[in-house]
């Protein structure tokens, strides 16, 4: 049974992987760093092997790691974008989370370092934010749908439009406004509320606002970059590689 603290090490060592493959693809065969390049994709490879059996014992409920605390077998709860939960016999529920410069942080739910303590319940599914919010999401999203028919004035339609911003920009969009209105915001990095956390909560709306801003200004811009291609001589509507010219 591995410690909670040794398996995050192994998981920060396991990073080595990428850059090891590359090194090892770069490096000529007869080089003398070839070898350590391979052992480090090799290292990287067991890590990967170890996480996957560990993912199944997860599934199975099976899965136990030594408190970070007191060392006592644990069973693994769970985890999701906000940490690890655990079960330890003598701390009580635990739950882990990467903190800064990659150290993990064992906090007891409720207690004075527990970042969600604060947090307002989650407000539901994202999906159905237009109904929680119809007014300012109309608001959002109808320059998304001016953008797309917009798009297919300028140069012609593309069903991908549907997709990218239709598809994705619904979906953001009431992420982001769900985030606004209930002051609790979710992605990859975790939750964070606006009380307890307001420079990651702002920087977190605003990045994804930035991406909902381009999704939605992409298709005039690729109907623009689409029509200039149709003008020039010899290049074809799409790809803008040059036409096959007639034999003469």
């Amino acid at each position: 049974m591995l410690n909670a603290r040794t398996w995050h090490r192994l998981c920060l060592s396991a990073y080595i992987l990428f850059p090891a493959v590359v090194i090892s693809w770069s490096l000529p065969r007869d080089s003398p760093f070839i070898w350590p390049a391979a052992l480090a994709v090799l290292w990287g490879f067991l890590v990967a092997g170890l996480g996957a059996i560990q993912g199944i014992l997860l599934a199975l409920g099976k899965l136990h790691l030594g408190c970070p605390l007191c060392d006592a077998r644990s069973l693994v709860l769970g985890g999701g974008r906000d940490g690890t939960y655990l079960e330890c016999p003598r701390c009580g529920e635990l739950r882990l989370k990467i903190g800064r410069l990659g150290a993990l942080r064992a906090i007891r739910p409720g207690s004075v370092d527990d970042d969600l303590a604060e947090c307002p319940a989650s407000p539901g599914s994202p999906l159905l934010a237009p109904k929680r919010h119809w007014v300012p999401f109309l608001i959002i999203y109808l320059p998304v749908v001016a953008s797309v028919v917009a798009a297919s004035l300028i140069h012609q339609f593309y069903a991908f439009y549907i997709l990218i911003p239709g598809f994705w920009c619904y979906g953001v969009g009431g992420f982001i406004l769900d985030g606004l209105f209930s002051g609790r915001f979710s992605d990859n990095g975790g939750t964070v509320g606006r009380r307890r956390s307001p420079i990651r909560f702002w920087w977190g709306i605003g990045i994804w606002s930035l991406f909902y801003l381009f999704a939605a200004a992409f298709p005039i811009g690729y109907a623009i970059q689409e029509r200039d291609k149709a003008k020039v001589p010899g290049m074809q509507d799409l790809g803008g590689r040059p036409a096959d010219r007639p034999k003469e």
